[in-house]
């Protein structure tokens, strides 16, 4: 046994210089990691250190970017993300939006970028409302940025700063920085009459021709709105003596341009640098009408052809069915009965639809950003929906029947069989046809819903009119109907089968239910489910067979009760928060940082903008984006998956949608590095339909 000998001397010796190695490493590493971290130093500024209810006072975020590297305009451009600030002040307080800073161009590679280089302000005017109190406000903001070079970081940071309430006023150190950029705002008015035209392939700026104009060089055109413009493309400025243009070469991907063109242009003038902010309206050519006209009727046909194809949808068929059913009990009927059926049914899909139209581009109009289904992420139209189906399946089987004294109160009115009753199942019919997206369906509806008025309401009574259309031309040729067989006992079987397609409704209803309020609620819904069977059990089959009229009486208020009881149970957990749905190992959840990050890397970026209510979704999600050849691709391409939920509103997915011209779920995009713009696939998947799409990437 060999025993070493150690020197304590020694010993002491050596651990001093790890341990004096080990701490200069951690005191080099602290200081190395601000500075590679730290690209952009954000801060709360404002030009006055106190706010009074008759000045004007001036907060903002003061962004120093480091050399080199860049922030980006609200219009980022080819890529990038615009900082964003959410701002929180005191009930009694109100903040109004500075302009934004002219921007300058910043080329990458083949791509063009907009934004800030060195630094940049973002601000906004304080005002104080009647009756606020207190000697102080106090005003926060959480900031998020992604500042770029070679390659992009994300930051965020929360400050917040003190204003005193005061008379007497001195201005902060920072007034300066709100005076410099104050010089940077693009003039507004300074362009009058300003109008575009548009053709297949350009758009061309006209306005009244200034002295700084006849002068200017180095025009160029930056338009608010994303995705209008190729960014890259040279702009073509002719000075005319009155008026002058601009020509812009337009975004093959664009999918309708704006009524109104806004943006900034900058140029360089007599005085120096100069940026004015035009807000062009359409002045269409005549060929550019034309193109728009043909482009409109193509959205008419799709509309119709996709409306169509939802009949065959899960969500609609078990409701057709039932109407077809119905048409089968009257063949034997007039004609004109028959036929009046088939248009009421239509009317009410048609009406049904129109109303959708009106509620969502109204919300539009109020800065809503909702899409196609959007009443699916409501927990309690969900619950309601379920009842409702619970109730329609029970009537099937016979459980209760609508009474004399019912049909007398609501004006004679026999559910289903009557006129009124085709109308209503139109309305279900589309209310349960809102979760789907047919094949055709989502370009006709983000055309619509970014299309003007009139026209968003002509596409979607189209796209009604669509989905009626196959029952309409039954109850109009009911000889077809001949090949079925003559009414008799099979109907009333086929009538109490039909219950169980929904039952499957009903079960998927209570699913979307879960993802949107969570297990604990499902769970309480199903219960109140099972409670309102037992409700109109108790009405609609044990009351009617009492003897007297008391114990009629009694079971009608037992089941009435029953049946309030579990409505207000489920309605009482339709507004329980849920947590986030859980993504598969190899995806993420969608964040626009993550895309930024992977696009300036040249790694491939795939998106699933999917949704628990959408039936199309979940079809491609088991189908295609769960196969294993798919997957095994996905890894062989190191492509960053990404998976975007809109089962439950969320104003990051809408804007997600909105970047990429959608309004509705399932979109699949695939960003290809060797591509300016992404892969748009269409709404229903193929597995070749992806291989030949990863097949080109590099």
């Amino acid at each position: 046994m060999n025993h070493h000998t150690f020197n304590a001397p020694r010993l002491a010796l050596t651990k001093l210089i790890a341990e004096a190695t080990i701490t200069s490493f951690l005191a080099l590493w602290c200081c190395i990691t601000p500075a590679l971290a730290q690209r952009v130093d954000a801060r709360i500024i404002t030009d006055y250190a106190s706010v009074s209810g008759n000045q004007r006072t001036r907060i903002g975020v003061h962004f120093k970017i480091e050399p080199g590297w860049h922030l980006y305009w609200k219009n980022p451009g080819d890529s990038g993300m615009a900082p964003k600030i959410k701002w929180t002040v005191p009930e009694a307080v109100k903040l109004s939006p500075l302009p934004w800073p002219a921007p300058k161009r910043l080329p990458v590679g083949h791509l063009m970028n907009f934004g800030y280089e060195n630094e940049l302000l973002l601000g906004e005017e304080v005002t104080l409302r009647p009756g606020f109190g207190g000697d102080r406000a106090t005003i926060s903001a959480e900031i998020e940025w992604l500042v770029c070079k070679e390659d992009c970081l994300p930051g965020e940071a929360k400050l917040s700063a003190d204003l005193e309430v005061t008379r007497n006023r001195e201005e902060s150190a920072d007034s300066a920085i709100f005076e410099r950029f104050e010089k940077l705002y693009p003039v507004k008015g300074a362009i009058e009459s300003a109008t575009f035209t548009e053709n297949s392939s350009f758009l061309e700026l006209s306005f009244k021709t200034t002295d700084n104009i006849k002068v200017a060089k180095d025009l160029f055109f930056f338009p608010e709105v994303p995705g209008i413009v190729r960014n890259a493309a040279p702009q073509r400025f002719t000075a005319g003596k009155d008026r002058s243009t601009l020509r812009i070469e337009k975004d093959t991907n664009a999918h309708s341009i704006p009524r109104t063109f806004k943006g900034v242009l900058t140029f360089d003038g007599s005085g120096g640098p100069e940026a004015v902010t035009i807000d062009a309206h359409a002045a269409r050519s005549a060929s550019a009408a034309a193109s728009l006209q043909t482009v409109f009727f193509a959205q008419i046909a799709l509309a119709f052809i996709a409306g169509i194809i939802l009949n065959v949808m899960p969500c609609v068929f078990p409701v057709l069915s039932i109407k077809v059913l119905r048409l089968i009990e009257i063949s034997g009927k007039d004609t004109q009965l028959i036929r009046h059926h088939g248009i009421m049914f239509s009317a009410g899909v048609v009406v049904s639809f129109l109303v959708l139209a009106l509620i969502l581009i109204g919300l539009r109009g109020l800065g809503e950003g909702l899409g196609w289904g959007f009443q699916l992420q409501s927990p309690l139209f969900v619950m309601s929906m379920a009842m409702f189906i619970t109730a329609l399946a029970l009537n099937l089987l016979g459980v209760f029947e609508v009474g004399a004294s019912v049909q007398r109160a609501a004006g004679k009115i026999e559910t289903g069989s009557s006129s009124a009753g085709s109308f209503v199942d139109g309305v279900l019919a589309t209310l349960l046809a809102s979760p789907c997206s047919a094949p055709f369906m989502g370009g006709a509806v983000a055309y619509a819903l970014n299309a003007s008025s009139a026209e968003g309401l002509a596409l979607f009574a189209v796209l009604g009119f669509g989905m009626a259309f196959p029952f309409l031309l039954l109850s109009f040729f009911p000889a077809a109907l001949r090949l079925l067989p003559r009414p008799g006992e099979w109907m009333e079987l086929f009538k109490k089968f039909m219950a169980f397609p929904l039952f499957a409704t009903i079960a998927w209803l209570v699913w979307v239910f879960g993802k949107l309020s969570g297990d604990n609620s499902a769970f309480v819904l199903l219960l109140s489910l099972i409670t309102l069977s037992v409700g109109f059990f108790i009405l609609g089959t044990i009351g009617p067979k009492q003897r007297s009229a008391k114990s009629r009486r009694v079971c009608g208020v037992i089941g009435l009760g029953i049946v309030l009881l579990s409505i207000g149970a489920a309605a009482s957990y339709s507004v329980e928060a849920n947590e986030p749905a859980n993504q598969d190992s190899l995806w993420r959840e969608y964040d626009e940082h993550l895309v930024n990050a992977a696009i300036a890397e040249e790694r491939p970026v795939f998106i699933d903008f999917t949704a628990a209510w959408c039936i199309t979704c979940q079809v491609n999600k088991a189908l295609v984006l769960s196969d294993a050849a798919v997957i095994e691709a996905f890894k062989r391409r190191d492509v960053l998956l990404l998976r975007g939920d809109w089962t439950r509103r969320s104003e990051k997915i809408t804007a997600a949608l909105l970047s990429y011209g959608y309004k509705s779920v399932p979109l699949y995009v695939l960003h290809n590095p060797a591509k300016r713009v992404p892969v748009i696939f269409p709404s229903v998947l193929s597995i070749s339909m992806i291989n030949d799409a990863l097949g080109e990437l590099p």
